[in-house]
């Protein structure tokens, strides 16, 4: 993340098992989420939305594999989806 990103990774954590989309897609991907040094975004060309921003617009996601890591995410985090 540093050398691509520009960023700092604090802390990552796994967001449960590896998926594979037999038929839909060749990569099998390991969904992970990470706590980055704030500090180090200013040099970064990543962009960020809110938690709130992505459980309400989730929608819009066409990605299956964003999907999926999205949607264990909101949940890993017990936020609550009816609030939205």
């Amino acid at each position: 993340m540093q050398r691509d990103f520009g960023v700092l990774v604090l802390k990552s954590w796994e967001l449960g098992a590896a998926t594979f989309h037999r038929g839909v897609t060749p990569e099998t991907v390991f969904p992970f989420v990470v706590e980055v040094d704030h500090s180090s975004l200013e040099s970064s060309t990543l962009l960020f939305t809110s938690l709130e921003e992505l459980v309400t617009n989730i929608e819009l996601i066409q990605d299956a594999h964003l999907a999926v890591a999205a949607n264990r995410l909101i949940h890993a985090l017990g936020f609550n989806t009816q609030q939205q």
